[in-house]
């Protein structure tokens, strides 16, 4: 006899599928001539109340269908008892399959049934006890239904045997190496015990492209540095990137990343000097996270050329003008009185007079990334041949010039009506052509003490005693022409 359901063949005294569990119903004997008899009653009924009322020529009944109530309760009560024949035969069938099932505990058939049973009822112990049987006593018919061993792995997994439930997953793969619920079932496995690396290593081995494509979204691979790790003279862009979809966390202190870190938005820009260690995590849209990738970056910018300063350290009898230049952008700071230049000194922007008598120069270049470079000294001794007056008789010509003109009220520099006065000093000496001139400089005092440079320079000839106003070119050097 072969299954109604799936048409496999099932052995004689079976009474249900072992396949597709279909249970065959045996209807008892039924008496199919009860109708026909009924009828045959019909037509002689019929017949003979044609002779009676219309004797031998008349209009005859048994041409029509004549209801009769009595013989239709019968054979109502024939269906009625037909259908409880039905439902005892069902009853008796399903009182057959428990016996067998019972009596044949530990058939191949009767542990399948039974496991698949519990498995279905998520009785995972009692499946996996079952299957477990199963599996010892009939291997080789066992191995051979792979939707048997993926229950069977699956039951194993919910267990937490996770060992026992690759090896299922593995039978069922040597015999279909595109088995998707196979698959799934060692990726979970691995994701069970946190084993990330080898839920890459095994999607990694599927060789399946389209396969591939449906689990690939399980990986963790690090994520990559664009830029590796190494040392540089210049701010570093670091940008981070993953094949997968996802998120990338990352810390800049060598502490090991989490999903706490600082999310992986744009590239990561370093301007300060110093080492940065880099390490990065990927997280994939299923939670599970990579091992970290790391790379250590070392920022150390070049420092800035020294500065060519002219002219060469030593004693002059006619003042020179003092230049410092670079072969890049730096800016270059400088001190007269032989303290180190630092970002607060004065800024180099155009040619320096000399200073008269002995002073140390120094000057130092400090790149736009603010990395400081050597300092540069440079010591000159001036001192003025044929001068017939000193720096202090220069001041003294201004003072009692600027008075004699009403540019101020007396020597000490006072001015009517204004709260402070104006102070001069003579520290530098300027040449133009043969004539060599002490340089004045003016400054404000407030009331406070506070000193303001205004910027006015006065010059007197170190021969003459004449006094002179000054222009100072875009380069810095002097030029003069007679007080009036």
């Amino acid at each position: 006899m072969k299954c109604p359901n799936c048409g496999t063949e099932i052995p004689d005294g079976y009474m249900y599928c072992f396949k597709c569990g279909y249970a065959i119903q045996m209807v008892p004997d039924y008496e199919v001539d009860v109708e026909s008899r009924l009828d045959e009653s019909r037509d002689r009924i019929a017949g003979s109340l044609d002779n009676i009322i219309h004797g031998s020529s008349g209009r005859t009944a048994s041409g029509e269908k004549i209801k009769m109530p009595v013989m239709e309760r019968e054979v109502r009560t024939v269906k009625k008892t037909r259908i409880v024949l039905l439902i005892l035969a069902a009853l008796i069938l399903t009182f057959s399959v428990l016996f067998f099932v019972l009596r044949n505990n530990n058939s191949y058939t009767a542990l399948i049934f039974k496991a698949n049973f519990a498995y279905d009822d998520d009785k995972y112990e009692d499946a996996a006890e079952l299957y477990s049987k199963a599996y010892s006593k009939y291997e080789a018919e066992f191995i051979t239904d792979n939707k048997l061993v993926n229950n069977y792995g699956k039951t194993l997994l919910a267990l937490g045997e996770y060992v026992k439930a690759r090896e299922m997953f593995s039978l069922v793969l040597s015999n279909d190496e595109n088995n998707v619920t196979a698959c799934q079932g060692m990726i979970d496995t691995y994701r069970a015990e946190d084993n990330n690396a080898e839920v890459n290593n095994f999607i990694e081995s599927i060789a399946d492209e389209k396969l591939y494509k449906v689990f690939k979204d399980y990986m963790t691979v690090p994520p990559t540095f664009v830029l590796k790790g190494g040392e540089y003279e210049e701010s570093a862009r670091i940008a981070l990137s993953s094949e997968n979809s996802g998120d990338i966390f990352y810390t800049m202190d060598g502490s090991e990343p989490t999903t706490d870190s600082v999310r992986y938005e744009r590239p990561i820009v370093i301007n300060e000097e110093g080492e940065y260690h880099i390490s990065a995590i990927f997280v994939n849209s299923y939670g599970m996270a990579s091992e970290a990738a790391s790379e250590t970056y070392t920022i150390s910018y070049k420092k800035p050329g020294d500065p060519t300063i002219e002219p060469e350290a030593g004693g002059y009898l006619y003042p020179a003008y003092i230049t410092a230049e670079v072969s890049d952008n730096s800016v270059i700071y400088y001190t007269t009185d032989g303290s180190e230049p630092n970002e607060k000194s004065a800024v180099y922007d155009k040619k320096l007079p000399m200073m008269i008598g002995d002073n140390t120069y120094k000057f130092m270049a400090v790149s736009d990334r603010g990395v400081s470079g050597n300092v540069i000294s440079r010591k000159y001794s001036l001192g003025i041949f044929n001068a017939v007056c000193t720096p202090t008789d220069a001041i003294n010509y201004v003072t009692a010039s600027l008075v004699a003109t009403g540019a101020l009220q007396d020597i000490y520099g006072r001015i009517p009506g204004v709260n402070g006065h104006y102070s001069y000093t003579c520290t530098t000496a300027a040449k133009e052509g043969n004539r060599v001139y002490y340089l004045v400089d003016e400054a404000f005092i407030e009331a406070d003490g506070n000193n303001k440079v205004t910027g006015t320079v006065y010059a007197v000839d170190v021969e003459s005693g004449v006094l002179y106003r000054t222009r100072r070119g875009p380069d810095g050097e002097f030029y003069f022409s007679l007080f009036y």
